[in-house]
């Protein structure tokens, strides 16, 4: 059992501190908190949390939010059901922390929590889109078909259109790649999991996510043409 005993949900308190959670406690006050280091590794403060240290959680969610809804992002292609995704992974993060086993990566073992938790919310909104398609006779103005978007990187307004024409390509290659090897790709390349590591959060074997990536890179290569291009 979790060291967390009354108040509010360990998952609430830490958002407090980072959406809109408003204290009586003045910025002055506030400062020192707010520039202050964790040099914890992500499993001493797994441990801390279990024993109820209130701001462990808080600090991993922290360092892990950027890759983790990235990763998110490009796999539900819905930024609002990323963040909720996002959430759900450490609500599952704090129920299993007991199950721990700190010989493993705990960097693997979060994003193959999101992963799990991305599947789980896809297969949530298809079939409730498939409910209301039913219900609806198809009615394409009020199937509740989720809208699903992509969330681009980069520098911004200024990025030239032709540069931002190519990203656009690459994100719709990527998002039309079959789900396992999309992970698969995402995790090595853009996350930095070694092969391992990707192995451990997708549940298979090492050739089989070798073969993935390569048949990720090798439908990109061929939907892409000299646009794309493999660096390293």
């Amino acid at each position: 059992m979790l060291g967390n005993s009354g108040g509010a949900h360990p998952i609430a308190s830490a958002f407090m501190g980072h959406h809109g959670g408003r204290s009586a406690t003045s910025p002055a006050a506030r400062a020192p908190e707010l520039f202050m280091i964790d040099h914890r590794s992500d499993a001493e403060l797994l441990t801390a949390h279990r024993l109820g240290d209130a701001t462990a959680l808080r600090e991993l969610m922290e360092r892990y939010r950027v890759p983790v809804t990235t990763f998110l992002v490009r796999t539900v292609r819905d930024r609002a059901l990323a963040d909720e995704v996002f959430v759900d992974t450490f609500m599952a993060l704090h129920r299993a922390a007991g199950d721990y086993d700190d010989q493993g990566a705990f960097r693997a073992w979060v994003f193959r929590i999101a992963r799990n938790r991305a599947i789980s919310a896809l297969r949530r909104v298809h079939e409730r889109t498939m409910r209301s398609a039913t219900r609806l006779d198809e009615d394409p103005e009020v199937t509740g078909r989720p809208r699903l978007q992509l969330v681009h990187g980069g520098a911004g307004p200024e990025r030239s259109f032709a540069a931002k024409e190519q990203l656009d390509r690459l994100e719709g290659a990527i998002g039309r790649l079959p789900e396992n090897r999309r992970s698969a790709l995402l995790l090595f390349h853009v996350e930095g999991l070694s092969y391992p590591e990707v192995a451990e959060v997708l549940d298979v074997p090492l050739g089989t996510v070798k073969t993935w990536i390569f048949q990720a890179r090798k439908q990109l290569r061929a939907e892409l043409g000299d646009q794309y291009v493999e660096e390293g």
